[in-house]
């Protein structure tokens, strides 16, 4: 069955089946009315025999598929998931509400505290038909189906949820376009939902794997040199690294290898000279200008973007301009994250040690933030501001796992700041 064939809105196919189970997982599923549908009536109409589920979370989607294919004996659903406790509630495992409903079956293989470049030889090749639904920050689903791609069948069926995840229509997380990047850049047959979730860009699609997606997987490769959202682990990278090695030609091998190098620069110190990261009423100023800056604290060496922080404090002293009013502090930064083991940082901000604002970050793209400070808060001693910075979460890469040299303690990297 071919998925350019389909010429009626698929998520109007065999409803009556997922009434069966719709009720069970309404407040659990992720996923709305529309896309549960649209992922019912594709797994009724190409009745998989053997299913992938890269995501499981409370295990909505799970109870959907599981439903489906209760009745052929010989359908199989592998479901793997990186973390081991339900990200919002670490009582519940990951998958609860699929092994509630679905208790004992033996059609379900659940792999949990795993990524699925560790665990895909041995769930083999063969696999029609696979549900993604990560991180969805880029790199993840893309590093996924790299891993997946050598053991999927020759006209495989892979549904995307979320890759409109960055629409305010959806969520306020506008970082969330790593799905978004891999089915834009796949070569493959696309759909999408015909009738729409409230006239707003679908946030779930569908492509089937053809001739061409193998001929074009360099371009998939080549999506890795977009900006990450967050730094992988190296027990991930080391698994997929292994699956490109053996699975692909050496363009591609190599590909992914430079694409690697390139995002571990992000937290290397480099050297290049001092960025202008402080802009004071309009002047530039390097984080160590001489006359205006009087120290600086709590910082590594400065790189070509900024500076990381390298503790859990530091600070800025700078000269009292001679009038003072209230003032906006304008801060782009970016974030020391490694979901699942740290998915956000938060960052205390004082001004001569009176409380600012917090600041939390989830992106190791820079974002902008903007806090207004009142007049009376500037009152330094001696001429003299200080603008403090406290980082509970520090953490350095060799305490995660990343590497064995890099022993930092990171949180934030400081971009810019303007004071205007």
């Amino acid at each position: 069955m071919l998925l350019k064939d389909i010429k009626f809105p698929i998520e109007t196919f065999a409803q009556d089946v997922l009434e069966k189970v719709s009720q069970e997982i309404q407040t659990t599923s992720e996923m709305t009315v529309l896309e549960r549908k649209f992922l019912n009536g594709l797994l009724n109409y190409f009745r998989p025999r053997k299913i992938l589920e890269i995501g499981v979370s409370a295990g909505g989607s799970s109870a959907i598929i599981l439903n489906t294919i209760k009745n052929s004996e010989k359908a199989k659903l592998f479901s793997v998931d990186y973390s081991i406790s339900y990200y919002k509630d670490s009582l519940l495992d990951v998958g609860w509400k699929a092994k509630e409903l679905f208790s004992g079956n033996r059609q379900w293989t659940l792999k949990i505290g795993v990524d699925v470049a560790e665990v895909i030889e041995e769930i083999g090749s063969g696999i029609d038909f696979v549900l993604l639904d990560t991180v969805h920050r880029h790199p993840a689903e893309t590093l996924s189906f790299i891993s997946i791609f050598p053991y999927l069948s020759p006209r495989c069926v892979v549904v995307l949820h979320d890759i409109n995840l960055f629409d305010p229509n959806f969520s306020e997380v506008n970082i969330a376009y790593a799905t978004k990047i891999l089915f834009d850049t796949i070569a493959a047959d696309k759909i999408v939902p015909i009738l729409g979730d409230n006239n707003i860009h679908p946030n779930i699609g569908v492509f089937q794997i053809n001739e061409d997606t193998l001929k074009y997987i360099s371009d998939v490769f080549r999506s890795l040199y977009f900006p990450w959202g967050f730094q992988v682990d190296k027990r991930i990278l080391n698994a997929t690294e292994r699956i490109v090695k053996t699975k692909y030609s050496y363009e591609n091998f190599e590909l992914f290898q430079k694409s690697i190098t390139r995002m571990s620069e992000l937290l290397r110190p480099y050297r290049p000279g001092p960025p202008p990261v402080l802009m004071f009423q309009g002047t530039v100023y390097p984080i160590s200008a001489p006359g205006f800056t009087k120290s600086t604290s709590g910082f590594d060496e400065v790189n070509a973007w900024g500076v990381w922080n390298n503790g859990n404090y530091a600070s800025i002293v700078f000269k009292k301009p001679d009038h003072i009013s209230d003032m906006t502090l304008h801060l782009v930064a970016r974030f020391f994250v490694v979901p699942p083991k740290i998915s956000s940082q938060r960052v205390n901000l004082f001004i001569n040690g009176q409380f600012l604002a917090t600041l939390e970050g989830d992106s190791m793209t820079s974002v902008a933030k903007n806090f207004s400070i009142k007049k009376d808060m500037m009152e330094g001693e001696r001429g003299y501001i200080s603008l403090e910075f406290e980082f509970p979460g520090a953490v350095s890469p060799v305490e995660l796992g990343l590497n064995d040299y890099d022993h930092r303690k990171l949180a934030m990297g400081l971009c810019k700041i303007e004071i205007l």
